[in-house]
């Protein structure tokens, strides 16, 4: 697993500055889907992850989180 320093823009081109944090993940995906699931962000328009070699990944078309039924009736109950 490696540190990932995330950035997240709700809207795309936005002045509102990115959610961002460091991720500890398997890969620049989950670490983007990590944070996004963490804040309840269901979609982010944009999306860009740094990766230790200074690799950055971005989505400019955004990323969708997806959670089935079961797994949001159990974050609700707690």
């Amino acid at each position: 697993m490696s540190m990932y320093d995330v950035a997240l823009w709700r809207f795309w081109p936005s002045f509102e500055f990115p959610i961002v944090d460091e991720v500890e993940a398997s890969s620049p995906l989950l670490a983007a889907l990590n944070l996004m699931h963490r804040c309840r962000l269901k979609h982010a328009s944009y999306v860009a992850v740094a990766a230790p070699g200074g690799v950055i990944t971005r989505w400019s078309d955004g990323l969708s989180l997806v959670l089935d039924e079961e797994t949001e009736e159990q974050e609700m109950s707690q």
